[in-house]
């Protein structure tokens, strides 16, 4: 039974993909939490933000893979990881400076809110109460952020991942390698981005 034609999958180009970068920062500078607390949630909010957006990119993650992640999973020297995707496949992702320096930039934040140090087991991305984020709360502030980086509202977390594996292929990554790093199991989904 044939789904009909695949349809290409939509990426960010890199000039958008900065702009959702700054988007997390220039929203909660903007939104500075008026409450009387004495530690302000905004930096947190964030830096959690900017860091899964990062995470997600970096290593071509599905967003469900990102919320799935583990503090204690991260080698923190060399940002590489375990993820366990769907049909319980598991693969070996490695994460980019710029998103080791927002991670880093993100549990620094964490800690100073007390919700867990840099080497605490538990979930990696949590909410203001320290409870593991859901992939569904990621997709709400991904729309804010869109709205505040000017990108067309139907755009998803899952885009990301797009993107991820195009920009691998256009810089000469070869098909077998993002398919591993993707963890895709056959090599004809990897292809429909060579056609983006």
């Amino acid at each position: 039974t044939s789904r009909g034609p695949r349809l290409l999958p939509g990426i960010f180009d890199r000039h958008q993909l900065l702009h959702l970068l700054q988007a997390p920062e220039a929203y909660w500078r903007r939104h500075a939490e008026t409450d009387d607390a004495e530690t302000p949630l905004g930096p947190f909010l964030a830096a959690r933000d900017t860091a899964i957006i990062e995470v997600i990119y970096s290593a071509g993650l599905r967003i469900g893979e990102a919320v799935a992640l583990n503090l204690e999973a991260i080698d923190a020297f060399t940002g590489t990881f375990t993820v366990t995707g769907k049909g319980n496949k598991q693969r070996l992702c490695i994460l980019g400076k710029p998103a080791l320096a927002a991670l880093r930039r993100y549990l620094e934040e964490r800690a100073r809110l007390g919700l867990g140090g840099k080497r605490d087991a538990g979930p990696l991305f949590v909410n203001r109460h320290g409870d593991r984020l859901t992939a569904r709360s990621v997709q709400r502030s991904f729309k804010l952020y869109l709205r505040e980086a000017d990108l067309p509202a139907d755009y998803t977390p899952h885009r990301l991942r797009h993107s991820f594996a195009t920009h691998m292929l256009a810089a000469g990554a070869d098909l077998r390698s993002v398919q591993e790093m993707l963890g895709h199991a056959s090599l004809s989904t990897t292809q429909l981005y060579t056609h983006v």
